[in-house]
């Protein structure tokens, strides 16, 4: 899925992620990456 085709859907994306993590690191890093690309949706 293509961030402009989540704007279109209408939904809203949350991370729930922290307890079960790869690492800080790489939560790190796809939280800015969601951040950037899904902003209004994140």
């Amino acid at each position: 899925m293509k961030a402009s085709d989540a704007e279109n859907l209408g939904f809203v994306f949350s991370d729930f992620g922290t307890r079960r993590r790869f690492s800080y690191e790489w939560q790190d890093k796809i939280i800015q990456i969601l951040k950037s690309e899904l902003s209004a949706e994140f």
